[in-house]
């Protein structure tokens, strides 16, 4: 997974932001950062949205977006 905004985001909170960002989120801070950021994991439109609504402007629908839906994997040449 590319260092998008997304997992920047998540890295660069202290223990209690993410804490706090994650309850707001309606998720776990175990599953921001075991499962989400790492992009094992594609969220349900519901919670992508609170992940941008609860990040204060930190995050924009296509930093959630690129981040679970890289343009990588678009290439036409990789496309069946």
């Amino acid at each position: 997974m590319q260092d998008t905004t997304f997992s920047k985001f998540i890295k660069s909170l202290t223990e209690e932001e993410l804490t706090s960002y994650a309850q707001r989120c309606g998720t776990s801070a175990v599953y921001l950062t075991g499962h989400l950021r790492p992009g094992y994991k594609t969220p349900r439109k519901e919670l992508m949205t609170a992940l941008v609504i609860n990040s204060n402007g930190a995050l924009t629908r296509d930093d959630v977006l690129a981040h679970f839906y890289p343009a990588s994997a678009f290439n036409s040449s990789r496309v069946a």
